[in-house]
């Protein structure tokens, strides 16, 4: 039975981020792993329920241009 590889496991990774400081200081790291096989990052923007307004809740303007402003920043910045 062959040793299984660690440059051969992921050649693909799933990537859920909410654009936060955290999750970019994750996202700088996937570059380095392009050596161990990974070959491609699939991005998966993610939103807290909390920053979701309801069909019955009027919409928080603040939150929203927050939110807005986060990722038109990130877009920016790609």
């Amino acid at each position: 039975m062959p040793l299984l590889h660690w440059s051969n496991i992921f050649t693909r990774v799933l990537f859920p981020t909410d654009f936060s400081t955290y999750a970019n200081a994750v996202f700088d790291c996937l570059p380095e792993l392009k050596s161990a096989g990974l070959e491609q990052v699939i991005l998966l923007s993610v939103i807290r329920e909390s920053d979701v307004p309801l069909a019955d809740t009027p919409v928080n303007e603040e939150s929203f241009a927050r939110i807005r402003w986060s990722v038109e920043e990130q877009l920016h910045m790609a």
